[in-house]
C-alpha cells in the first residue's frame, strides 16, 4: 500500500469514515476505557499506514483491521494486568 493513499483526503479518510466506528466497539469491549480504545484504534492505523499488505478488496482490509486491534487490545490488556498486580504486591508490601 502506498503512502500517499493514505494521507488526509484520500484512502485513509475513507478508510477511518468506514471502519473507525467499528474498531471503537471492538476496542470498547476489550478495554473498557476511552482512552485506552483511542490509542488502540491510534496503533491500528499506525501500522496501517507503515506495514499493511497491498488488500485485494475491502473485506480483506476490514478483516486486517479487525485482526491488528484485536491483538493490539489482547496485548493491552495483558500489560494493564500485570501493571495491577504489580500495584497490589507494592500495597501488600506497604501494609504487611
Amino acid at each position: 500500500m502506498q503512502m500517499d493513499s493514505l494521507r488526509p483526503g484520500g484512502d485513509f479518510t475513507e478508510t477511518y469514515e468506514l471502519y473507525g466506528n467499528m474498531l471503537f466497539k471492538i476496542a470498547m469491549v476489550y478495554l473498557g476505557n476511552k482512552q485506552d480504545v483511542e490509542e488502540a484504534i491510534q496503533e491500528t492505523f499506525i501500522k496501517l499506514m507503515h506495514k499493511a499488505p497491498k488488500f485485494s478488496d475491502q473485506e480483506h482490509k476490514k478483516a486486517w483491521l479487525i485482526r491488528v486491534i484485536t491483538n493490539y487490545c489482547k496485548n493491552m490488556q495483558g500489560s494493564l494486568w500485570r501493571r495491577r498486580v504489580t500495584k497490589m504486591e507494592h500495597m501488600n508490601d506497604l501494609f504487611c
